[in-house]
């Protein structure tokens, strides 16, 4: 018994002197709730934590007895009332903060065991959610870890979950913390299902990332807080925004063939088919360029072997090309072609496109009606990007060959969507990273006028809602989630 006494002593000694270590040597300014990057952090948090919970059915009730244990200055009881659940019903245990008295708060019982048997004896599936936030990595010893599990495991309610917040990777310049592996996580709850999820910027990138913003007005002379706040550079953030989305697995693979085009009331350029090269993120893609009278021009960005979609019926006098794959089961299960999409839209008009299935984006000139229609499918799986001014109306899958087939268009950036992108993690509505640039929303039907280059837009709300129902079977079985 002497021993366990020792070993468990010997940790908590260890992080007490740590916490006295960073009183001193780290300033409490970096982690003030007004500096960007901890809000970037805490919003993040918040929202990935809240519909990860809902999803697997354990997000607390007003009435759920809810336990944070290892918290230091900053824990989840704000978040917990933010949800909605009572105050008398959230409980902290074993802070490990240091007062400013020196002396550590979870000192007051002699091992982390003792402490939640005295507070909660017998308390056996008393909490419906258990929350650790950066408690394990902090703990470098692996029996006291073990001995924290366990007794989260055991005040746990059936059916309850365990939030775990804790780091991923090392930190090279502080051996005081350790990762808290995967593998790791299920030795310490091996009675429990584990679920991961990933988020949180490395601080040292965050901090150089989210600069601010938002300009706060003020009356008088700013306090020493504001005085030190990092200096906004706007151009520096947006880089390091774009450096990172570029690098990002889901930029490789959003990037994807598509349609373009441009009308201009001007004589068209010829340097249009080079810019549908800029779609060329591999050597099995090709592009075709059509020139359809002397003010409009489609292109497709297409694998090979594929053939092109464009089809123009001299009759009708209308033109159409699409893009991904449009599914229908009428009147058998089939795949539809562009023939298909032109019987349709002489019948039944675009409404008729509405019945489709699949992820799509369909283009078509009425030559007769003097119009141009672009729609997509209802989550808008293929990406559209479009920019409009006077004299020219131009669409494409990215917004750098926007840049090309419209040469003197500025190109700025838009705040408010950086500001979005850095919250919400993308922007909102139809805004693009690009001033002037809007994407074409799901479920949208985009009417140009070839002749004056008015545009319509319109939400179709008679979209096929033919979804296949899921049954979904899942127990609700505790779980960990991590960066």
């Amino acid at each position: 018994m002497k021993l366990e006494h020792d070993y468990i002593t010997a940790e908590r000694n260890r992080i007490q002197t740590e916490y006295q270590r960073r009183t001193h040597a780290i300033s409490p300014k970096q982690y003030s709730p007004w500096r960007p990057d901890q809000l970037l952090e805490r919003n993040e948090r918040r929202r990935i934590a809240a519909t990860t919970l809902y999803r697997y059915g354990a997000f607390p009730k007003p009435n759920t007895p809810c336990l944070e244990v290892g918290v230091g200055s900053q824990g989840w009881l704000g978040e917990l009332i933010c949800w909605g659940v009572s105050e008398p019903f959230c409980t902290v245990l074993m802070s490990i903060k240091i007062e400013f008295t020196g002396q550590c708060t979870c000192c007051r019982w002699p091992t982390c065991e003792w402490a939640m048997q005295q507070a909660y004896p017998g308390a056996n599936d008393s909490f419906g959610l258990v929350i650790a936030s950066t408690l394990f990595s902090s703990i470098l010893d692996e029996r006291v870890q073990r001995i924290v599990a366990n007794e989260m495991v055991r005040v746990l309610t059936p059916g309850g979950a365990i939030l775990i917040y804790d780091l991923a990777v090392n930190n090279p310049k502080n051996r005081h913390v350790k990762k808290l592996a995967k593998r790791q996580i299920r030795r310490l709850f091996p009675s429990l299902d584990v679920h991961f999820h990933a988020l949180t910027l490395a601080p040292p990138i965050a901090r150089r990332l989210a600069a601010p913003l938002l300009v706060v007005g003020t009356v008088g002379k700013p306090d020493s807080a504001a005085e030190d706040a990092p200096a906004f550079d706007f151009g520096q953030t947006v880089s390091n925004v774009f450096r990172l989305v570029r690098r990002s697995r889901y930029a490789r693979n959003s990037v994807m063939p598509g349609l373009s085009g441009i009308i201009s009331l001007d004589q068209l350029g010829s340097h249009l088919e080079t810019a549908l090269e800029l779609l060329h993120h591999t050597q099995h893609l090709n592009s075709v360029g059509t020139a359809v009278n002397a003010n409009l021009f489609v292109g497709e960005t297409l694998p090979q072997p594929s053939r092109p979609t464009w089809h123009f019926d001299i009759e009708r006098q209308v033109g159409v090309m699409h893009a991904g794959t449009i599914l229908s089961d009428h009147p058998f299960p089939h795949e539809v072609d562009s023939h298909e999409l032109l019987d349709t839209y002489s019948d039944q008009g675009a409404d008729g496109w509405t019945n489709y299935d699949g992820g799509y984006v369909i283009v078509l000139f009425d030559n007769r009606k003097h119009h141009l229609t672009i729609c997509n499918d209802r989550l808008g799986v293929l990406p559209v990007v479009w920019t409009h001014n006077g004299r020219s109306f131009a669409f494409a899958p990215e917004a750098k060959v926007l840049f090309q087939f419209c040469p003197d268009m500025p190109i700025q950036l838009d705040r408010q969507s950086i500001i979005s992108f850095l919250n919400a993690g993308y922007p909102i509505g139809a805004r693009t990273m690009f001033s002037g640039v809007s994407q074409l929303e799901p479920a949208t039907v985009l009417t140009v006028n070839t002749e004056d280059l008015s545009v319509e837009r319109s939400d179709t709300g008679t979209w096929s809602t033919n979804l296949i129902p899921v049954k979904l079977a899942s127990k609700r079985r505790p779980f960990c989630m991590m960066p």
